[in-house]
């Protein structure tokens, strides 16, 4: 899973959204079911970002809104306007950081690959683990 803080204000996080959905677009066949992207909006008002997503086709990423009362940003330390967290199927961080810093898209394909290699199943994301910090 790919949990993608955002901000609505920043033309930068638009631009790694639109390029999560193409990824997905891309992988679909190949990843399937076994690759989530998670969106997490930090500064926008509901209903800008429900616009924002109907607008540009970002239907394929799962989003959630910050609220006062859930700042998950503060509780995964995000102090960036853009940050990933690439986690497994454990729930195990495997990276974090900024998207522009790595190939995303290679380091999906290399769990999606190994976890395949090592089970021969088709598991990949226990989202459980991390789901209660979106919501």
């Amino acid at each position: 899973m790919m949990l993608v803080f955002w901000t609505l204000q920043n033309p930068k996080c638009v631009e790694a959204m639109t390029a999560n959905k193409d990824m997905l677009e891309k992988n679909k066949e190949a990843w399937g079911w076994r690759v989530r992207f998670v969106g997490l909006s930090t500064d926008a008002k509901a209903e800008d970002v429900k616009a924002k997503v109907e607008e540009s086709g970002w239907s394929a990423i799962e989003h959630f809104k910050e609220t006062d009362e859930n700042k998950a940003s503060e509780t995964w330390a995000i102090t960036e306007s853009l940050h990933c967290v690439l986690i497994d199927k454990n729930g195990n961080i495997t990276w974090r950081g900024n998207p522009s810093d790595i190939n995303v898209e290679a380091e999906i394909n290399k769990l999606v690959a190994s976890e395949m290699e090592n089970n021969g199943i088709d598991t990949f994301i226990n989202l459980s683990a991390v789901e209660g910090q979106l919501q």
